[in-house]
């Protein structure tokens, strides 16, 4: 599927404009990446959490030796709505 079909199917479903569910989308990114480091907020679609990432040395293809920084990701735990059973 692509961005603008799930834009337009969660349109059809919430009764809200092709461009708010745009905006509220493209706006959740920002949004997210303002969590402090293992803050944490429940959502229909699941858990996303503020996780850190120490900085480490990291082996390139070439053999050479780089240091990655120390940085904060956001994960997401799937809830039980995104889950498919098969």
């Amino acid at each position: 599927m692509k961005y603008d079909a799930l834009c337009k199917l969660v349109s059809e479903r919430s009764g809200c404009s092709f461009e708010q569910v745009k905006s509220v989308l493209s706006a959740l990114p920002e949004a997210l990446s303002e969590l402090e480091e293992r803050e944490q907020v429940r959502t229909p679609l699941g858990t996303f959490a503020a996780w850190p990432k120490e900085a480490k040395e990291i082996l390139l293809p070439t053999g050479e030796k780089v240091n990655r920084k120390s940085e904060v990701v956001v994960r997401l735990r799937p809830g039980k709505a995104l889950k498919k059973s098969r």
